[in-house]
């Protein structure tokens, strides 16, 4: 029984070192929101980025979205005049 709990705690743990390393390309995944224009949603579509929510902006050509990024992509996107904000919640980024 003991022998069988190591090889599944070995198991277990060449999982997560797997996990870990597929996922180790840029760094941990972060929910940000920004308001852009629809013109932009379909840029950053285009370009796969992981846009989780978009909401409309009542009387505006304006919307906002939710985006699950990178550090990388983050950088990418404040260095194209993307004001991301960190995502704190169900109505971020206006708490």
């Amino acid at each position: 029984m003991k022998r069988h709990n190591a090889i599944t705690k070995l198991a277990f743990a060449l999982i997560l070192a797997g996990t870990a390393a597929a996922g180790g390309d840029g760094g941990q995944l972060q929910m940000y929101a920004a308001t852009v224009d629809y013109g932009v949603v379909s840029k950053l579509r285009s370009e796969g980025y992981d846009i989780a929510r978009i909401r409309r902006i009542p009387a505006s050509a304006e919307v906002q979205i939710e985006l699950v990024l990178r550090p990388h992509e983050v950088a990418k996107l404040k260095a194209q005049g993307v004001k991301l904000e960190p995502w704190r919640g169900a109505d971020a980024p206006g708490k």
